[in-house]
């Protein structure tokens, strides 16, 4: 994590001793990898990290979300390593992708979030 609150939420494992991790992250330094699919910070994000067997370093690490706050609150792997995460998101511009059963924002403030769930490649 970094200086200000990040949370774990969930956490699953895919059998290999790595550790896939999803929660939300406060801090802007928050550790994200090169490669990751979303680098950026936008004061309040959900995360995804894979830690190592020994739980000393990052495999990956990313961001997932919009422009406001987004909170990952579970975790699942799929059959063929996919991350299949669920939370709540306050971003109008969270990421869907086309045919999504929903992709308009629902809520109307912070405090009216939507349901999100995503599906992240190995």
């Amino acid at each position: 994590g970094g200086a200000q609150q990040d949370r774990a939420a969930g956490v699953a494992l895919p059998g290999d001793g790595t550790a896939v991790v999803a929660g939300f992250a406060g801090s802007a330094e928050f550790p994200v990898t090169a490669g990751a699919f979303d680098r950026t910070y936008d004061g309040g994000d959900a995360f995804v990290t894979t830690l190592d067997a020994a739980g000393s370093a990052l495999v990956d690490s990313t961001f997932l979300g919009g422009s406001r706050s987004d909170d990952a609150r579970a975790i699942a792997l799929g059959a063929d390593g996919a991350r299949h995460v669920t939370g709540a998101t306050v971003s109008e511009d969270f990421p869907a992708t086309r045919g999504a059963f929903d992709s308009s924002f629902g809520g109307k403030n912070a405090f009216e979030a939507d349901a999100f769930t995503a599906k992240l490649a190995p």
